[in-house]
């Protein structure tokens, strides 16, 4: 057996295995048929590295998109415009009719088995959202009103009513369809259809809220708007003035879901049997009351006891009632700063039966209590059980042997690595090489975003100024360090630069020991950060512009915080969109010569 047939052979059983990358392969294998074959059954998207000829072989085309529609974008011309091969791929994946011929994105039978397979994306007309993704899909107005096509569509994808052709909109059945799989596109439907009411009711029962889309007529229809705030109270906010007047169609709506008080006539707002049904399901609708029954203490108490924190909307003259207090602080710890903030009498915040009730549903209501209660062990015992940090807020006398921690959560989107930094000489010779050929960029280049030899920060954001309030405590610059162009005689250098945005949803989190013992100071939680300043052409294709600061350390009390340097604690991520970016600065302008995202880039 000669080596070839060897490498082959080798390459068969790696595929078989899931352990073969056709990109890495040599040209022999990119350009042998069974190889390729192979390759693509596995993993449809190899077959943008194989030869050239075998790109243009109807048999590995159809092995390729019959296991991923979007293998289509690598094939030859010829076949793009192949109806079986272009069939074959939007069967897989609708939103692989981006990549075919012309001619097959006009043709009906093709767009009806896309818009079968994906609704959203094929009949949608062009979302910025997608953009750079290969799913800009504009079909034709004759395809949009296409009758078989629009309830194909709105059968998978309700919206995609919204770009229907206008007469598809008048449409009964595809009307009806739309609105039974998402009522809200009644808003889309046409105005006679609005007002019809069978359409009305199945779109609300589909979802309440689409009688905002409803005609006035049926807005002001009592079984239609019964039958909405039935399923979501909040509907009344959309119902005719006179029903929202009516005390069967509010009672029933404040029952269902209480902050729909809101949008009862002023009267029922005055209404103690409305109101305390309205308090009984959230008792923070104590705030839309009639003042009268703000003073009301059979409903004052239904409320606290739902909400403490309706608290704040009590009348004046219960401010003082210690069992109104008293629900309040037993329903919610929280209540304590209400109580502060002078909604009742600060003489709460001594009392022992109040304060203990307090802490023992928010441990950190301790905060607010009166001094000399953080000296009583009963009530700090009961903060601390119900949660441990709240000894920071404990007497002196009672934290002696206790260890005084404070836990720092951080969740920043975007978040992660930036760099950046000037090629040199060669680096800058071989770059201009690649793009005055427009030939694949050299991996050297590439590999320069990784390798440690430029400027480079990783962590969560901030966004503001030096001083300003950050995240948890306050944004402090790293001296002397900044991400941005630099500058020779107050001119930016001339140059060709590489940017390297590796960004995602992240968070961080550690606990660190106060070691005064004293209470968390947010003021004194530097956030060490280094700003990011970079030309506005600088553009993530998901996070945009890069406009914040990456936060690379934290100091409290201006000492470093131990526990997060010693346990290397590393950002958790979702998973990180790369953006690689070369730009040059030449004749104090700033120009893209080469754009990457998550690995597939093209010379400008």
């Amino acid at each position: 057996m000669d080596k070839k047939e060897a490498l082959k052979k080798i390459a068969l059983i790696q595929i078989k295995v899931g352990d073969f990358f056709l990109g890495n392969a040599d040209y022999e294998l990119k350009a042998d048929k069974e190889v390729v074959l192979a390759a693509v059954k596995k993993n449809a998207n190899d077959l943008q590295y194989a030869d050239k000829e075998l790109k243009a072989d109807k048999e590995v085309v159809l092995a390729a998109v019959k296991y991923s529609g979007n293998a289509l974008q690598y094939a030859d011309g010829k076949l793009k415009a192949d109806k079986e091969v272009v069939l074959e791929a939007v069967k897989q994946e609708g939103a692989a009719l981006a990549y075919a011929d012309k001619k097959l994105i006009g043709d009906k039978e093709v767009v009806l088995e896309a818009v079968k397979q994906n609704a959203r994306t094929v009949f949608n007309q062009y979302d910025k959202k997608l953009r750079g993704r290969g799913f800009r899909v504009v079909l034709s107005k004759k395809l949009r009103a296409n009758k078989k096509i629009a309830l194909a569509a709105v059968k998978q994808e309700g919206r995609a009513l919204k770009h229907a052709d206008k007469k598809l909109r008048a449409n009964k059945k595809i009307v009806l369809t739309a609105v039974k799989q998402d009522g809200l596109v009644l808003e889309y439907a046409d105005k006679k259809l609005r007002a019809n009411k069978k359409i009305v009711l199945e779109a609300i029962k589909r979802d309440s809220r689409a009688l905002e889309y409803a005609d006035k007529k049926l807005k002001a229809d009592k079984e239609v708007v019964l039958a909405a705030i039935k399923h979501d109270g909040s509907a009344l906010a959309y119902a005719d003035k006179n029903l929202k007047a009516d005390k069967e169609v509010v009672l029933t709506a404040v029952k269902q879901y209480g902050p729909a008080l809101e949008y009862a006539d002023k009267k029922l707002k005055a209404n103690k049997k409305i109101v305390l049904a309205a308090v009984k399901q959230d008792g923070s609708v104590l705030e839309y009351a009639d003042k009268k029954l703000k003073a009301n203490k059979k409903i004052v108490l239904a409320a606290v006891k739902q909400s403490g924190l309706a608290l704040r909307y009590i009348d004046q003259k219960l401010e003082e009632d210690k069992e109104v207090v008293l629900a309040a602080a037993k329903q919610n710890g929280s209540a304590l700063e209400i109580i502060l903030n002078e909604h009742a009498d600060e003489k709460f915040l001594q009392d022992k039966e109040v304060v203990l009730e307090a802490v023992k549903t928010c441990g950190a209501a301790l905060q607010h209590a009166d001094d000399s209660l953080k000296k009583d062990k009963e009530i700090v015992d009961a903060a601390v059980k119900q949660d441990e940090s709240a000894i920071q807020y404990a007497d002196m006398s009672l934290k002696k042997d206790s260890k005084i921690t404070k836990e720092i959560y951080i969740k920043t989107e975007p978040g992660g690595r930036v760099a950046f930094g000037k090629l040199d000489k060669t680096q800058e010779e071989l770059f201009y090489k690649n793009y005055s050929k427009k030939e694949d960029i050299d991996e050297s280049l590439l590999d320069l975003a990784n390798s440690g030899m430029i400027e480079e920060c990783e962590g969560v954001i901030n966004s503001g100024k030096d001083g300003e309030e950050g995240n948890e405590g306050i944004i402090v610059f790293e001296k002397d360090r900044l991400i941005e162009i630099p500058k020779k005689n107050n001119k930016y250098e001339e140059g060709v630069y590489l940017t390297f945005l590796h960004l995602s949803k992240v968070s961080i989190q550690f606990e660190f020991e106060i070691k005064d013992k004293k209470e968390f100071d947010p003021k004194q939680f530097k956030e060490i950060s280094v700003p990011i300043r970079l030309p506005n052409i600088i553009e993530h294709e998901r996070y945009d512009h890069p406009d914040f600061n990456i936060v690379i350390d934290y100091l409290y009390k201006d000492k470093p915080i131990e526990e997060h340097q010693s346990h290397g604690y590393e950002l958790t991520d979702r998973g990180y969109d790369d953006q690689i970016i070369f730009f040059e600065v030449k004749d104090g302008k700033t120009k893209i010569l080469y754009s990457s995202y998550n690995g597939e880039g093209k010379f400008l």
